[in-house]
C-alpha cells in the first residue's frame, strides 16, 4: 500500500463486532463468549466428524465448517472450482520495440513482481489505449483477484484497488458478484497457496497455469457470510499495511535525525540541536573514549542453559541491532573460564569480520551475556562520554563510510581493534551526548513498539486464516 492508501487507520474489528473480540481469540484460542460469535458445536470442531459425505449427480460433494463463524450463519460450506466464481484470463506484454503500445501510456500494466499477497495502489509501468485495444489485454476492474503463475513469483497473490491490465504471467479473475466475494476470494487464495503450488510444472522454477488455477477448489460459505469475512480481512489488511507505512515512516524520521543530529563530514556542528547548546563538538578518536578494546572467547556454541548467552555477530538484529533471541546459544565451556568475557554497561561491540562494522550496545535487560570471538568490545570511559551517544554515531553516514574503506583493505574484509581505535568522529559536552542519546533511544523504542504492533497483526491475520476458514 502506498500514497493512496486510506488517510487515517482503520480498526480492524470495527465490522466485526459480533465477533469474538481479536486479541482474546489470539490468546485464548477458545470458543467465543454467548453472545459475540457463532461457535460450531464440539462434534463439528472434531476433525474426523467434520465431513459430510453425499452424492448429487454421480459427483461426491464434500461440506465443511470453519471453528469460527459470525452469528446468524449455520449453512455448510460447500467445495467449489475457483473457475466458477469469476472469469479468468491471463494478460500479455505488447511489444516492446512499438513505441506506439508504450509512449506516454496511461493504462496501468502490473508485472507479478509486483504482487506482494495485499492490495495493489499502483503500478510501475503503462502502456498506451492502442495497445490496450490492439492486443488481447484486458483491463480488470478494482476487486479483481490476481495469481502469478510463473517463476520465483508463482502463488504471490493480489487484488486489484486500481484498474489494470497484467503481463502473461498473470492470471486474472474478475469475480461475479452474484456467487462470490473478491476479498474472500482473494483470501481464499491465500489460504490454499501451498497445495496449490504442489501442482506447479517444471523443474528450475515453479509454473503454473490457467488451467491449474481455475481447477483449484476452494470452501465457500453463502454469498452473505464471504461478504462479512471479506469485509473483515479488508480491513484488517488496510490496518497492517497502515501500521506498516508509519513503522516505515519511524524508520526514516531516525535516518534522517542521524543525518542532521551529527555532523557532516567537514562541518564542526550539525545542522539540528538541541535548544540551549551552542558549545562548538570536538574530534576524537575511538581510541580515547573506550578504556581499552578487547577480543571475545573463542570457545563453541551449545544449547542455552538458560543462564548465560552468548552473544555472536548473527545474534545481532541487522536494522535494530538489538540482541536475537531467536537462536540463543550458550558457550560450551567452564563458567570461570567466561567470567572475563562478561557484557557490563557500557561496553559497546563491534563486529570485526562477516557483518565487519556492525555494532551493539549491551543492555541490563539483555542478562548475563558472554562475547563471541569475531566481536570486539570497547567499554566507554562513562562520566566522559555517553555510551548511547557513541553507539548511535556508528549508525551515521560517516562511520558507514569508515568500516567501508578500512575493511576494504584486505582480501577478506575485516577491521581489527586497532583499526577501529583509529576511527575519528566529533563529540559535544557530556550533557549534549546524553539528550542526543536519550533522543534516539526513545525513538528507537517507539520503532520496536510499532513493529510488535506489526507483526501482532500478522499473527492476528494468520489466526483468523486458521479459525474462520476451513
Amino acid at each position: 500500500m502506498t500514497k493512496q492508501k486510506h488517510a487515517k487507520a482503520v480498526d480492524a474489528a470495527s465490522n466485526a463486532e459480533e465477533l469474538l473480540p481479536l486479541e482474546q481469540m489470539m490468546s485464548q484460542g477458545s470458543a467465543p463468549n454467548e453472545g459475540t460469535a457463532y461457535a460450531v458445536d464440539d462434534a463439528n470442531q472434531d476433525k474426523d466428524s467434520e465431513h459430510q459425505v453425499t452424492e448429487s449427480e454421480g459427483t461426491y460433494v464434500v461440506s465443511l465448517v470453519p471453528k469460527l463463524r459470525f452469528s446468524g450463519f449455520f449453512d455448510d460450506w460447500m467445495f467449489v472450482s475457483a473457475g466458477q466464481l469469476g472469469n479468468w484470463k491471463s494478460g500479455t506484454t505488447p511489444l516492446r520495440s512499438n513505441k506506439d503500445y508504450w509512449d506516454q501510456g496511461s493504462v496501468n500494466w502490473l508485472k507479478t513482481g509486483e504482487l506482494a499477497d495485499s492490495e495493489v495502489f499502483e503500478v510501475e509501468e503503462h502502456i498506451t489505449e492502442k495497445a490496450l485495444n490492439s492486443t488481447s489485454l484486458r483491463l480488470n476492474p478494482v476487486g479483481a483477484v490476481l495469481v502469478a503463475m510463473y517463476g520465483a513469483t508463482a502463488g504471490k497473490i493480489g487484488i486489484l484497488a486500481i484498474p489494470s491490465t497484467t503481463n502473461q504471467a498473470c492470471c486474472a479473475c474478475i469475480v461475479d458478484p452474484n456467487v462470490a466475494d473478491n476479498w474472500f476470494v482473494f483470501i481464499s487464495f491465500l489460504k490454499v497457496r501451498d497445495s496449490l503450488l504442489k501442482t506447479t510444472d517444471g523443474s528450475a522454477q515453479p509454473n503454473l497455469n490457467k488451467d491449474k488455477i481455475t481447477s483449484t477448489k476452494l470452501l465457500v460459505p453463502c454469498l452473505q457470510e464471504q461478504q462479512r469475512i471479506g469485509a473483515l480481512f479488508k480491513e484488517l489488511d488496510n490496518n497492517i499495511e497502515l501500521n506498516r507505512g508509519l513503522l516505515e515512516k519511524l524508520i526514516q524520521l531516525k535516518k534522517s535525525m542521524l543525518e542532521q543530529m551529527f555532523p557532516r563530514e567537514g562541518e564542526s556542528v550539525p545542522r539540528l540541536r538541541f535548544a540551549g547548546f551552542t558549545e562548538p563538538w570536538r574530534s576524537v578518536y575511538l581510541k580515547d573514549v573506550v578504556t581499552s578494546f578487547d577480543y571475545g572467547l573463542n570457545a563453541p556454541a551449545k544449547d542455552y542453559d538458560f543462564c548465560t548467552k552468548y552473544l555472536r555477530i548473527t545474534d545481532i538484529d541487522e536494522d535494530s541491532r538489538k540482541f536475537l533471541t531467536t537462536d540463543l546459544k550458550s558457550p560450551d565451556v567452564e563458567a570461570v573460564k567466561a567470567s572475563n568475557y562478561l557484557a557490563q554497561d557500557g561496553d559497546l561491540f563491534f563486529a570485526r569480520t562477516a557483518s565487519v562494522g556492525r555494532t551493539y550496545l549491551y543492555s541490563k535487560s539483555d542478562g548475563r551475556v558472554v562475547f563471541a570471538g569475531y566481536l570486539i568490545r570497547g567499554h566507554v570511559r562513562q562520566g566522559l562520554f555517553s555510551p548511547d551517544f557513541v553507539f548511535y554515531s556508528t549508525l551515521t553516514t560517516q562511520y558507514e563510510r569508515f568500516v567501508a574503506a578500512t575493511s576494504a583493505r584486505s582480501v577478506q574484509p575485516g577491521i581489527n581493534a586497532a583499526e577501529y581505535g583509529a576511527y575519528k568522529f566529533s563529540i559535544p559536552s557530556l550533557a549534549e551526548q546524553q539528550r542526543i542519546g536519550a533522543f534516539f533511544k526513545a525513538l528507537d523504542q517507539r520503532i520496536a513498539q510499532q513493529r510488535a504492533k506489526v507483526e501482532k497483526l500478522g499473527q492476528l491475520k494468520k489466526a483468523l486464516l486458521e479459525q474462520m476458514f476451513v
